[in-house]
């Protein structure tokens, strides 16, 4: 098995996407803790926190490319350019 790290493979856009989703919900928690929000989302998010994350990191994937399997170069232009933008207005 290859277990280097690329760019190119499908799971890094979940990874991403997950980890943007467990960051924005953990960010007040951190504070109100005083802690780091890296801290605090490897030390105390709960497995259901982490796995309610990942499912929104699923459908937005879903919802905005058709599919949570996607390669990292055309989900990351995807969301630079448009997804984030819907998300201001």
């Amino acid at each position: 098995m290859d277990f280097r790290w690329a760019w190119g493979p499908k799971p890094t856009s979940l990874a991403v996407f997950w980890g943007e989703t467990l960051f924005t919900s953990a960010l007040q928690p951190a504070k109100d803790a005083d802690m780091t929000v890296w801290d605090y989302m490897a030390e105390r998010a709960t497995d259901e926190q982490r796995l309610k994350a990942l499912a929104e990191a699923s459908d937005r994937l879903v919802k905005d490319l058709g599919t949570w399997s996607v390669r990292g170069a055309k989900s990351t232009a995807f969301s630079v350019t448009t997804a984030h933008h819907s998300d201001i207005q």
